[in-house]
């Protein structure tokens, strides 16, 4: 039996039980920038590399199908790809032409449920189960850097810090060594005692986003981590990401992770074995996020994307957004925006972020 069939023939069963309908994590596109190439993940499907250099003109370089896909990191010419329990090694020197080259086999013990990008994941009923510009503005964002190879957008479980691969694996995360970037060796997995989402690096600290809360996590020793502090809140979706002392947390209500509600929680972490919450500001239904200097980007489910001045943390003042689309993640990258939505993804000047400009967009 396809794939394809059997979901569907389980979203009629449960459907007829009264389940709900709602965007789950593991079926968003995941976006991932290295130099002028944009890979873009269809879980479920497929992964495509795009070529925008001229983002007013992409184009499509090169795709792997791969059912089992969700998430991709690059160090140089080599991607890192989950396939659901392995960890697949592709040379990517030429764009067009993607080569396998090793296979870390059943490595992944908690690896997502895939879906095709087209199919909505279901879940239980009620209970929620399951004209101001400077420099400032358009600074280069401080995005999930992966030792210099690219940028990941918020929502990503892969980072790559120095030469280590760190995948967050639900209730674990697993240490590769890519001192050899074409035969990675898996170093160790820790469990970390919740549902983790979301990976975000800065320096020697991982910045984790669990259904519970936001964990910060030592790796002075990259291959032994410690955990040094957790930040709790109400059960609900919540990717991180960090910019100067501060870290900005999205958290979302009505879908697996719980029924906290909508929301921006910004964090002091000036130190970080004591983060603390500074302010809550109400959103629609957040997903993934993006910060550099004082503006924060949140995709904010049917709302758009909103521009945020959080200069003061106390009084953020919502300076441009971008509507019309229902967005799930971004990276900032200098003056280029890309944005991964419902409808494909969409390429922006953000030389003024109080007013993007569209380049194009790719279904």
């Amino acid at each position: 039996m396809k794939r394809s069939t059997l979901y569907c023939l389980i979203f009629m069963a449960l459907w007829a039980f009264g389940f709900k309908l709602s965007v789950d994590d593991d079926a968003i596109a995941k976006i991932y920038l290295v130099g002028t190439t944009l890979i873009r993940t269809t879980p479920g499907s497929h992964i495509t590399l795009y070529d925008i250099a001229d983002p007013a003109s992409p184009r499509v370089l090169g795709s792997i199908g791969m059912e089992g896909n969700h998430d991709v990191a690059v160090q140089g010419r080599y991607m890192y790809a989950d396939n659901n329990r392995d960890l697949v090694v592709y040379d990517i020197a030429d764009r067009s032409r993607p080569t396998a080259i090793d296979t870390v086999t059943s490595t992944f013990s908690n690896y997502p449920m895939f879906v095709p990008n087209d199919v909505v994941f279901y879940e239980g009923g009620s209970s929620g189960c399951g004209g101001c510009m400077s420099e400032d503005l358009a600074a280069p964002v401080a995005a999930n850097t992966t030792g210099g190879s690219g940028k990941a957008g918020s929502m990503s479980r892969f980072a790559i810090v120095g030469q280590r691969l760190y995948c967050v694996n639900r209730t674990s995360i697993g240490i590769y060594d890519i001192s050899n970037p074409a035969a990675p060796k898996k170093q160790e997995e820790f469990h970390v005692g919740w549902e983790v989402e979301t990976i975000f690096p800065r320096g020697d600290t991982l910045f984790l986003g669990g259904t519970e809360g936001m964990y910060c996590y030592d790796i002075s020793n990259p291959d032994v981590i410690a955990l040094i502090s957790a930040f709790r809140h109400g059960r609900a979706c919540d990717p991180v990401v960090v910019e100067g002392n501060r870290a900005y947390v999205t958290l979302r209500a009505g879908s697996r992770c719980g029924t906290q509600g909508n929301q921006l929680d910004i964090l002091d972490i000036t130190d970080v074995a004591n983060p603390t919450l500074i302010n809550t500001v109400p959103m629609t239904g957040p997903y993934g996020l993006a910060a550099s200097g004082r503006i924060v980007l949140v995709c904010d489910g049917s709302a758009g994307v909103r521009i945020m001045d959080v200069d003061d943390p106390l009084q953020p003042r919502q300076i441009g957004s971008i509507t019309g689309i229902t967005p799930y993640d971004l990276i900032l990258d200098g003056r280029l925006l890309v944005v991964t939505a419902e409808s494909g993804f969409y390429l922006y000047d953000a030389t003024d972020l109080t007013s993007p400009k569209l380049y194009g967009l790719l279904r």
